[in-house]
C-alpha cells in the first residue's frame, strides 16, 4: 500500500452505500503512520467523512435488534461487536413466559465468558411478560466495542426470557 490511487482502485467496484466498515478496514490496514503515507492518510479520513464513519453518530443501515433467548439463570451473552467496530445501545427490554418475581440485570463486561469483571447497569424485577427497560436505567448512550459485550442474567421464575437489544454501529 502506498497510494491514495491504491485505495479507490480497491474499492472502485462499490457504490459509496455499499462500502462498509470492513471495506474500508482492509484497505487501509496496511498504512503506517508516518509522513511518505500522508495523502493515503488524508484519503482514509476522506473515505471514513464520506461513509458516516467520524462523525459519532449512527451509520446509516447499522440498526440492528439482537434476541437471545434464555431458559436459566445464568449469565448470557447479549451482544459483543465484532473486531473494529463500535455501536450504541439504544434500548433493551425482554419478552418473558410465565414469569413469576422474575428479575432482569444487565452489563456491561470485559472478563472472559463467566468472568468477574462487569457492571451492572440495569436491573428490574416484574411479574409482566414485557418488560422495558425504562426508568432507572437512564444509561445512554453506552458504547460497546471489541473489547466489551453485553450480558443478561434472568432470576427468579421464568419459563423462558427473550433479551431484546437495539443497536446502532458508530463506528
Amino acid at each position: 500500500m502506498g497510494s491514495d490511487e491504491e485505495l479507490y482502485a480497491q474499492l472502485t467496484t462499490l457504490k459509496l452505500s455499499d462500502v462498509t466498515a470492513s471495506n474500508i478496514n482492509t484497505v487501509t490496514e496496511p498504512i503506517h503512520l508516518q509522513k511518505t503515507n500522508e495523502e493515503s492518510l488524508k484519503t482514509t479520513v476522506l473515505l471514513n467523512q464520506a461513509t458516516f464513519r467520524l462523525d459519532g453518530g449512527p451509520i446509516p443501515g447499522t440498526s440492528v435488534i439482537e434476541t437471545t433467548t434464555v431458559t436459566d439463570d445464568t449469565r448470557t451473552v447479549i451482544f459483543q461487536p465484532e473486531a473494529g467496530s463500535v455501536y450504541a445501545l439504544n434500548t433493551a427490554g425482554a419478552l418473558a413466559t410465565n414469569p413469576s418475581s422474575a428479575n432482569y440485570t444487565m452489563y456491561i463486561s470485559n472478563a472472559p465468558a463467566g468472568g468477574s469483571d462487569l457492571i451492572a447497569f440495569f436491573y428490574d424485577s416484574s411479574d409482566d411478560g414485557t418488560v422495558f427497560f425504562t426508568d432507572d436505567a437512564n444509561w445512554g448512550p453506552l458504547y460497546v466495542d471489541e473489547n466489551t459485550r453485553l450480558e443478561g442474567k434472568v432470576g427468579g421464575t421464568v419459563d423462558a426470557a427473550t433479551w431484546q437489544l437495539n443497536l446502532y454501529r458508530v463506528r
